[in-house]
């Protein structure tokens, strides 16, 4: 089959067959960890397999950083502004201490967040792999900035799909912010970008007493071509996302 189903929250079949790990690029002597730490509900073979990614292989990313002042301008300006929602979801991961906010770039209810934000929206428009994402219906991705409040933690999880990467454009970064992919902590830049696989389990919390802000953006696997993106779109929205959360 072209993927496997792994309930929520559930670890990877405890025996996998030789094959599935080479398709999925998973040495033997690594099967215990991705077992353990890398567990979405829909898995994908073939695609590239690690918790933290080079944002150097993705021309797009340098252009966000060579234009990180402006839409850093426009960010601060947006803040100023009206009370961003809620992330969908999120009380669950925030346990109701601290609050996750969005202001959203790409895909449905972008309209605020486009209007605002300028100059990230037009760079958004040019990365395919995300706009596409978004754009898909039952889209198990999108782009917004992110804000969490002053002692909240988003605690540890998975991504739907390993069929996905994140990106991060450290907007308002204080110090005592930082995210954990797998089993590797690392903290954010202002101005520069982290890209990481979601579908690994992670966990991101803001110990500061100041709002820390990034741009995040969901994009398809580089390994996963785009005459893909729509069957895979589909498969997601049929058997994987829970449309209703």
């Amino acid at each position: 089959p072209d993927f496997f189903l792994v309930l929520p929250g559930a670890a990877l079949p405890l025996v996998m067959d030789s094959a599935v790990r080479a398709a999925c690029g998973i040495p033997d002597e690594q099967c215990s960890k991705h077992r353990r730490m890398q567990r979405p509900e829909h898995l994908e073979p073939g695609l590239t397999s690690r918790p933290w990614h080079d944002p150097e292989s993705l021309p797009w990313c340098a252009e966000l950083e060579r234009n990180f002042d402006a839409i850093r301008s426009e960010v601060v300006a947006a803040l100023a502004g009206e009370v961003w929602p809620l992330v969908r979801g999120s009380v669950g991961l925030t346990l109701g201490k601290g609050e996750w906010r969005e202001l959203v770039m790409l895909g449905e209810g972008s309209e605020l967040g486009r209007k605002l934000c300028p100059t990230a929206a037009g760079l958004l428009d040019l990365v395919p792999a995300a706009k596409d994402l978004a754009d898909s219906t039952g889209s198990c991705g999108n782009a917004i900035f992110a804000l969490l409040t002053p002692g909240a933690r988003l605690h540890a999880h998975c991504g739907p799909t390993n069929t996905r990467l994140t990106c991060h454009l450290g907007i308002q970064v204080p110090d005592g912010c930082a995210i954990r992919v797998g089993d590797e902590e690392r903290t954010w830049q202002e101005g520069k970008c982290v890209v990481f696989d979601d579908s690994w389990e992670h966990e991101v919390w803001n110990n500061s007493s100041s709002l820390r802000v990034v741009l995040l953006v969901n994009f398809w696997h580089p390994d996963l071509p785009p005459e893909r993106w729509k069957d895979t779109a589909e498969e997601l929205r049929e058997g994987f996302i829970d449309l209703d959360d």
